[in-house]
């Protein structure tokens, strides 16, 4: 980084041109200024877009179980949790000859004299 020279400047045509070793382009601030804005742009990238990318597709695939940390299960198998689920409820309220919940609704409906109609 030596002694800084005088600028000399030139006009030509219009534009400016600096020469000397102290110009905008070598400044050593500048580049620092450059590399911190840089570094706080691609910072602010990662964790408004990136990270959270990240976080959706480890809860899409789920995790396994960690030391101290228990895993959890990715989202298509817990959709076909919830489809055995509901295949389950929906089991319970369709007659199915005596074995389900809308059966025995029945069968206390008519033992109690009530028919469809809820009198």
């Amino acid at each position: 980084m030596g002694s800084y020279r005088h600028a000399a400047v030139h006009s030509a045509g219009g534009s400016v041109m600096i020469e000397g070793s102290w110009s905008i382009w070598v400044d050593p601030l500048v580049y620092a200024g450059l590399l911190v804005t840089v570094g706080t742009a691609i910072g602010w990238i990662w964790r408004r877009c990136v990270r959270p990318v990240l976080h959706m597709a480890k809860d899409w695939h789920g995790t396994s179980d960690r030391p101290g940390v228990p895993g959890h299960k990715g989202v298509m198998v817990r959709l076909a949790e919830h489809d055995e689920m509901l295949a389950e409820i929906r089991d319970q309220l369709t007659p199915n000859g005596g074995k389900s919940l809308k059966d025995a609704i029945d069968r206390i409906a008519r033992h109690m004299g009530l028919d469809d109609a809820g009198q």
